[in-house]
């Protein structure tokens, strides 16, 4: 009776994994899309004007983004940090980052 039960759990594991796989991916998108549109801002605030070289597409800077995750992913995280902990804090750090550069472009 044992056996058929942890056979049930594991199946249930197996099945619900590409699920949380699917949702971690779609709650992630719009952060990774927040923080490719604040490098191409301000990317376009200082390496334009002072470089001369082209503005970068949202595109272009998305994809590096995922890149990046996934070649410097985490193990693991740390203890007592939920996960919408986690997605307040990328947030939060991309919009504060975007008005410091912004007040920053002031003086460019």
């Amino acid at each position: 009776m044992s056996d058929k039960k942890d056979l049930n759990i594991a199946f249930a594991a197996g099945l619900l994994s590409p699920l949380l796989v699917g949702a971690l991916i779609v709650a992630m998108t719009p952060l990774i899309i927040l923080r490719a549109w604040v490098l191409t801002v301000i990317w376009g605030w200082y390496a334009v004007p002072i470089y001369g070289v082209a503005p970068l597409s949202l595109v272009l800077v998305f994809g590096a983004l995922v890149a990046m995750n996934i070649v410097l992913a985490r193990s693991g995280k740390p203890k007592g940090e939920g996960f919408w902990r986690g997605v307040m804090e990328h947030a939060v750090t991309s919009l504060l980052g975007l008005v410091v550069a912004w007040m920053g472009s002031f003086f460019v």
